[in-house]
């Protein structure tokens, strides 16, 4: 079975979902090829950079810019027109590849290069079955076209609201959103705490920055520092330097001035997200898609800070409404909350039980036998 796979590198999670259906597909049956492509490098390096750049830029400096244009293009506009007609443009780049590989299905982890096979799929330039899968917990109308054979989305909650858009119930797969196998397995909790250094005996609260390293988990930090509840902290940068840097400084200034400090791993960019969150007792974060499967398959409650407005602020909603998830404000004090979480077992206790009756109806296999059907049927 030949699988393309198209991506795109605006944001994290759509790469981590790309990476995540080959791992998916490569375990279930290593005779296999598969093939990852970022759509939007592919037709032009330039062009990919500056959306990339451009979506980093309003997601850290403009977030309500970005919830506007998300509401804007939700709707049958002009914005969402000239999305489509791109797209238009864009396919005809895409069209050699799939020629060449000649792929036995099409994923795409992105709205854009569904638009792209989808609008090729209509004019008779392929017929290659496409599977979409929807990477947020809420569907959006850029992510739906016409000639999408079906539809991997997060959630039951997402059906409702699709049907009303017109796809059909038999389009729709409920089976979340794919992450790789390590955070669905089961990892000795004290074991991996004594390897990163942490103390088996007390809570561990994990923080997360995002790919991009977002910088106000600073001042959530600092704040939890003055905590007299004793727990430890890990701390995930994510790709910031300078972020990294503050903390190590703040750190280091706490203990020179002998001034209390937390017990704190603090991690750059990692590849091991999976061995922290399972050792951590509640992560901080931002809801991106990805983080939230990732979090949920490894059984984490959440709790939520910066949402952007948008497809993070409707993932927020979606962790909250079903006991998974809270918020909390960078502006404010957050200890009170961890404190009650950390400090109130049955509470937490029921959180973390909401994840792992959520995370059972994720299935890495069910969306390995949906493509493998969808190819045996061309």
């Amino acid at each position: 079975m030949k699988v393309l796979i198209l991506s795109a590198s605006i944001g994290g999670g759509h790469e981590a979902a790309a990476k995540a259906l080959k791992s998916i597909i490569l375990n279930s049956n290593s005779n296999s090829v598969v093939k990852i492509v970022d759509s939007l490098d592919y037709v032009n390096t330039t062009l990919n950079q500056t959306i990339s750049n451009l979506y980093v830029k309003m997601a850290r400096s403009t977030p309500k810019l970005f919830g506007l244009i998300y509401k804007i293009s939700d709707k049958e506009s002009r914005l969402k027109n000239l999305i489509f007609f791109l797209n238009q443009v864009f396919s005809k780049k895409i069209l050699p590849l799939i020629n060449t590989f000649a792929p036995d299905v099409i994923v795409t982890t992105h709205m854009f290069p569904t638009e792209m096979i989808s609008y090729l799929k209509s004019n008779g330039k392929t017929a290659v079955p496409l599977i979409c899968v929807i990477t947020d917990y809420a569907p959006h109308k850029t992510w739906l076209a016409k000639s999408v054979d079906a539809y991997v989305v997060a959630s039951k909650d997402m059906i409702p609201k699709m049907l009303q858009l017109g796809i059909k119930s038999e389009q729709i797969y409920p089976l979340g959103i794919p992450v790789s196998d390590s955070f669905f397995n089961k990892q000795n909790k004290s074991a991996i705490r004594k390897k990163f250094g942490l103390d088996p005996s007390i809570p561990a609260v994990l923080i997360m920055a995002g790919s991009f390293g977002i910088k106000s988990i600073f001042p959530i930090y600092t704040n939890l520092v003055s905590s007299r509840l004793n727990f430890q902290i890990i701390l995930i940068t994510g790709k910031n330097k300078k972020l990294f840097n503050n903390i190590f400084k703040f750190i280091k200034n706490r203990k020179e001035k002998g001034l209390p400090v937390k017990k704190t791993k603090l991690v750059y960019f990692t590849n091991e997200v999976y061995k922290f969150m399972k050792t951590a007792d509640l992560v901080i974060t931002k809801p991106g898609g990805l983080t939230v499967s990732e979090a949920l398959a490894s059984g984490l409650p959440m709790v939520i800070f910066d949402a952007i407005p948008g497809q993070e602020k409707e993932n927020a909603d979606f962790l909250i409404k079903n006991n998974m998830g809270i918020r909390i404000s960078t502006n404010g004090n957050c200890v009170p909350v961890i404190e009650k979480l950390l400090t109130e077992p049955d509470l937490l206790k029921s959180m973390q039980n909401s994840c792992k009756i959520y995370s059972q109806f994720m299935s890495n296999e069910s969306i390995y036998n949906l493509i493998k059907k969808l190819a045996k049927n061309i």
